[in-house]
Formats: structure tokens, sequence, C-alpha cells
């Protein structure tokens, strides 16, 4: 019950970059490949949670993605949230709050929930798609670089006034 606070810190946080991805990300291509800043956010808040919440991250992400660029938004929602509470499930505290583990796990997981689905809902030429799924998982890397610090301040401050009121 007492990390309710930090859920819907974590929720909005995913929902503010997950809009941002879609109205913004334009902006940020690079050879025609943009990241995805929703299912980043959504991955590397997953790290600091476990897999019921994390699925519940990939839901929303899938949903706000699906709401302003697809019209199969029931297979982007199962595969960002199939990667998300298989991220959430991976938990162990020893690797979950380090800048090396986020990455790898987020290159991972946007690869996964691209390749998702692509399964799911096919689209052109599987190799082209190979391609800038594993462009967009490169870019998500980098914008993991970024999301990782302001995400481990979010969870952070909150347990440090718990630990001060404890006191």
């Amino acid at each position: 019950m007492t990390d309710n606070p930090k859920r819907i810190r974590l929720a909005v946080f995913t929902l503010l970059f997950g809009c941002a991805s879609v109205a913004f990300g334009h902006h940020l291509e690079v050879y025609g490949i943009r990241p995805n800043l929703g299912l980043t956010a959504a991955i590397v808040c997953t790290l600091f949670d476990g897999p019921d919440f994390g699925a519940v991250l990939g839901l929303l992400c899938g949903f706000v993605e699906g709401a302003y660029q697809s019209s199969s938004v029931g297979s982007l929602a199962v595969s960002r949230t199939l990667v998300c509470f298989g991220v959430g499930a991976m938990d162990n505290q020893m690797y979950r709050h380090t800048f090396g583990m986020a990455c790898a796990v987020t290159a991972v997981g946007s690869f996964a929930a691209e390749m998702l689905y692509f399964l799911s809902s096919p689209q052109g030429s599987a190799l082209a798609f190979l391609g800038r799924a594993a462009g967009s998982a490169g870019l998500n890397v980098v914008a993991a670089l970024l999301l990782f610090p302001l995400v481990r301040r979010l969870v952070r401050r909150r347990e440090s006034i718990i630990a001060s009121m404890a006191q």
C-alpha cells in the first residue's frame, strides 16, 4: 500500500514520455528511425517495480502508442505488456539499479516488443522491419541513459522521505 505514490509517479512518467514520443518523435528521427520514448520509459520504470505493475505500464504504453499511431491497438498493447511483465519478472535488486543493466534490458526489451508486434500484426518486408526494430532499440538505449537517472531520482526521493520519517 505504501508503494502507491511511487507507482502513480512512475505511471505519470511513462504516460508523459509516451505522449511526448508520439507527439515529437518525428523530430528525434535519425536516418528514418525514431526512438520510442514511451516504451523506454515503461521498461526503465519497470526495473524499479515488479512484474504486475510492469504489465500495467506496458499496457499503458501500448494504448498511448496505439491510440495515436496505429489501427492495431491490441497488438501494440499486448506486445508492450508482455515485455514489461518479463522485465519486471527478473526481480533481483542487485542488477536492477545499474546503468549497464538498464541499457541491456532496454535494448533486448525494445527489440522483443517490436518483434512481438510484428508477429501479431505483420507489415511489409520482414527484413526492413527487423532493421528498423534494431535501430529503434539502439536509439532506445541512448534514451534509457537519459531516463534512468530521472526514474531513479523519482523512486529514491520517496524512499529517503520514508526512511527519515522512520527515524
